[in-house]
């Protein structure tokens, strides 16, 4: 009973479409001209799948990597294999989210550099260790490119 709530809770039903906030979507266009894009997410991957294509943005990402929060798999896992198998220097790497406790500590802890988006349900989130702690902070997608100097 509790595995099935569980599964409600984190494996809802994904509409066929989902909006984007906006700015986002003309943001991934913008970059992905310039650098190769990745979107690291957690969850069920059948439903972060959906998810991505009810949003209509699949094909601005290189790859999608759905780590298994359930499973006690973390994000830093994924950056990991990003800086492997692009070759690059873990500074080159920025990491963009809404978590200082999940996108920001694991993308510090491989060396790259990190954009707190301060927006959604952990909006008053707080640093409590060091990696927590962004390189650069935006509210808004209109700040991303200029805030990171992208």
């Amino acid at each position: 009973m509790i595995r099935q709530a569980t599964l409600a809770f984190y494996a809802p039903q994904v509409p066929s479409t989902l909006p984007l906030i906006p700015g986002a979507l003309e943001n991934l266009q913008l970059l992905k001209k310039t650098y190769r894009l990745f979107l690291v997410t957690s969850g069920i991957p059948e439903i972060q799948l959906q998810k991505v294509t009810a949003c209509g943005i699949k094909e601005l990402f290189d790859h999608c990597f759905v780590v298994e929060s359930l499973k006690g798999e973390r994000k830093k896992t994924a950056f990991e294999s990003i800086i492997r198998e692009t070759q690059i220097q873990p500074h080159q790497l920025l990491s963009c989210g809404n978590r200082l406790s999940l996108e920001t500590r694991d993308a510090k802890l491989c060396g790259a550099m990190t954009c707190y988006f301060r927006y959604g349900e952990h909006v008053g989130e707080v640093p409590s260790q060091p990696e927590d702690v962004p390189d650069f902070t935006i509210t808004h997608h209109r700040e991303l490119i200029t805030t990171c100097q992208l």
